[in-house]
């Protein structure tokens, strides 16, 4: 009897609950690219001035000679479980080439950054 009241309540009460219309999203463009953190500053000024306060702006950026950490001018090497890596610059761009997938050499063309400071993934 109890359930039956607590079930003719809730069905009394869904009566008066508001319709929400959810209409579906539009699906993302597939030529999207990365726009950057400003284009966010746009509209959320208050949450970009914090964020921008803290150490993760620096965590994701193009790689740039001001955003790059590690020392691609002297054509670096270092050799791990038998590979050698190089890091190189051409044209103010960044390069590595080491073993890919494959087991062959590759040369890979460095886009973005991920850390920073002391420490910098490529």
């Amino acid at each position: 009897m109890i359930r039956n009241i607590i079930l003719a309540t809730l069905i009394i009460c869904s009566q008066f609950l508001p319709t929400v219309n959810l209409s579906l999203a539009q699906a993302p463009n597939e030529k999207a690219t990365y726009v950057g953190a400003g284009k966010c500053k746009q509209c959320h000024k208050d949450i970009y001035k914090g964020w921008k306060s803290t150490m993760h702006p620096y965590k994701f950026q193009q790689a740039a000679p001001a955003n790059i950490v590690g020392d691609f001018s002297r054509n670096n090497s270092f050799e791990a479980d038998g590979e050698t890596t190089i890091m190189f610059e051409k044209n103010k761009e960044y390069f590595i080439t080491t073993t890919g997938p494959d087991n062959k050499e590759h040369t890979y063309k460095i886009g973005y950054v991920i850390g920073g400071f002391w420490k910098q993934l490529y």
